[in-house]
C-alpha cells in the first residue's frame, strides 16, 4: 500500500496519526476566523457611513458598533482587532477626505476599548444573560475613561481649555455612554435573537 506524501512526513517526523488531521482542523478555523473577519470589517465600515451627529458636530453615532459587540461574544481577541482594522482602513478610503484618518483613528481606540474589555470578561465567565449586561456595562466604562482622556489631548490642542471642561461633560462623557448602551442593546437582541450564546450562558447560570 502507498502511503500519501502528507503521511509520509507525518512518520518521518515522528507525529502521531491524528496530528496532521488536528493541524488541518487549526489551519480550517483559522481561515473561518479571518473570511468573518474580513466580512464583518467591511459590514462595519459600511455601517459607519451611515453616522449621525450626537451632542457635537465631531461626535458621530453609529450601528458598527453594535456589530462588533456581538462579534465580542465568540470571537478572540486577535481576530477582533483584526475586524476593527479592517474597518477603519476601508472607511477611510470609502470616506475619502483629509480628515477621515483622524476619525478612523478615534473610532478604532473608541471600538476596541469597548469590545476588549467585554471580550475578556465574557471569556473568563461566561455569556448568560447577567453577565451579558455586566461585560457590556465594563467595556462601556473603559471605553468612556479611554476616549475622556483621549479627547482632553486632542481637544486642548485644538481648540485649548477655554472650552474643554464643557466639551468634555456636554459632549464627550454622555456620547461614550450612549454609543456603548447602544452596542449593548444591539448585541443583546442580536444574541437573543440568535438564541445560541445567551442560551447556554443561561442553563450555566441556573446549574
Amino acid at each position: 500500500m502507498l502511503l500519501k506524501a502528507s503521511d509520509q512526513r507525518r512518520i518521518c517526523k515522528g507525529e502521531p496519526e491524528g496530528a496532521s488531521l488536528g493541524k488541518t482542523f487549526k489551519d480550517t478555523s483559522r481561515l473561518r476566523d479571518m473570511t468573518l473577519a474580513s466580512l464583518m470589517g467591511t459590514l462595519t465600515a459600511i455601517l459607519m457611513l451611515f453616522q449621525v451627529p450626537l451632542f457635537l458636530p465631531f461626535l458621530k453615532l453609529d450601528l458598527a458598533d453594535g456589530v462588533l459587540l456581538y462579534l465580542a461574544s465568540f470571537m478572540t481577541y486577535p481576530w477582533l482587532i483584526l475586524t476593527v482594522v479592517i474597518k477603519v482602513a476601508l472607511f477611510s478610503l470609502l470616506k475619502g477626505d483629509e480628515y477621515s484618518w483622524l476619525g478612523a483613528f478615534m473610532s478604532a481606540i473608541a471600538s476596541l476599548s469597548l469590545i476588549i474589555p467585554a471580550n475578556l470578561f465574557w471569556r473568563a465567565f461566561g455569556l448568560g444573560l447577567k453577565r451579558a449586561v455586566i461585560g457590556g456595562i465594563l467595556g462601556i466604562v473603559v471605553s468612556t475613561i479611554t476616549m475622556t482622556a483621549l479627547n482632553y489631548v486632542l481637544l486642548s490642542i485644538l481648540f485649548g481649555s477655554e472650552k474643554l471642561k464643557e466639551m468634555l461633560l456636554m459632549g464627550v462623557i454622555p456620547f461614550n455612554l450612549v454609543r456603548g448602551s447602544l452596542a449593548l442593546v444591539i448585541m443583546v437582541a442580536i444574541c437573543r435573537i440568535s438564541g445560541v450564546f445567551l442560551k447556554r450562558g443561561e442553563e450555566g447560570e441556573a446549574s
